[in-house]
């Protein structure tokens, strides 16, 4: 039987496992993806190459490709997500996932039975998937000194938490200080010094995102010290902090208008009774004097 040169190709990548292989794992290509988003595993055998079958596994069968007598192979799938790629140019029998989640990450192969003396070939891939990332937020700390010199910390961070994610700021100048693995700057401001921005730089394998600020603008004023949040949280709190004040005037205000209200009606009280006492001492050192006849 004539084996196929696209055999002796994967043959020479993804060693067969057996003969000469024995305890050892084929060589095994890495992929990265997004969550909630697709990706393709490459199969790459050419159209109208003759096998028996191929397999698809990751912990169990995934998809089975059998050659038939008709021109269309025979394709089960054990899951809508998987879509097998058939007459798709470099990408034949490629395995396509859908709508990935991270319990798709892991280690998949692809074994193809050839039928002729040569076995099984196996292609291993090792699949990571990594989030699409948020914009980061940016917390302010301020501290100015009595020489109006403005100290910034700027904290950068994304909700969420997530693997191999770096943070790094630029521009960087002379001023300026990074720590806490890139995520943090420090910088020194002061009057006469023109603003400049910072951006904060948070990226992963699959993706890249930043916030850009003009720290000098923070420093502008009487303040001695001070911290300020650009997240929605911070600014929900001073709302119901102010809210919480508000109310406790009100309150006191209502105490104290009816207090004064009570105490009015005790001195009003209190001067008819002492003019009624002045009335009563009158009537008494008042004599009448009978006429003579």
């Amino acid at each position: 039987m004539k084996v196929p040169p696209w055999l002796f190709f994967l043959m020479f990548l993804h060693p067969q496992e057996g003969e000469g292989q024995s305890g050892e794992d084929p060589d095994t290509e890495e992929l990265t993806a997004v969550l909630g988003e697709s990706i393709i595993l490459p199969m790459n055998i050419p159209e109208g190459e003759r096998f028996e079958k191929i397999i698809w596994i990751f912990q169990s069968p995934l998809a089975t490709i059998k050659e038939g007598d008709t021109r269309e192979p025979t394709i089960i799938v054990s899951d809508p997500r998987y879509k097998v790629l058939v007459n798709s140019p470099d990408q034949n029998y490629s395995l396509k996932i859908s709508n990935l989640s991270r319990e798709d990450e892991g280690t998949y192969r692809a074994n193809i039975f050839t039928g002729d003396p040569l076995g099984t070939i196996t292609r291993k891939f090792t699949l990571r998937i990594y989030r699409r990332l948020p914009k980061p937020k940016v917390t302010i700390y301020l501290e100015i000194s009595e020489e109006s010199m403005c100290n910034i910390t700027l904290k950068c961070h994304v909700d969420g938490s997530g693997d191999d994610e770096e943070y790094g700021w630029t521009p960087l100048g002379a001023r300026t200080v990074v720590s806490d693995g890139g995520s943090v700057l420090h910088l020194s401001w002061k009057p006469g010094d023109s603003d400049f921005t910072s951006t904060c730089i948070v990226r992963n394998p699959v993706s890249i995102s930043s916030h850009s600020l003009q720290a000098g603008q923070f420093c502008i004023g009487p303040r001695t010290s001070s911290s300020r949040s650009c997240s929605p949280l911070a600014k929900g709190l001073s709302i119901l902090l102010l809210l919480g004040i508000l109310a406790v005037g009100i309150i006191l205000i209502g105490i104290f208008t009816k207090n004064k209200k009570t105490i009015t009606r005790i001195h009003r009280g209190m001067k008819l009774r002492r003019n009624v006492k002045r009335g009563k001492n009158a009537d008494k050192g008042v004599s009448i004097t009978q006429p003579h006849l």
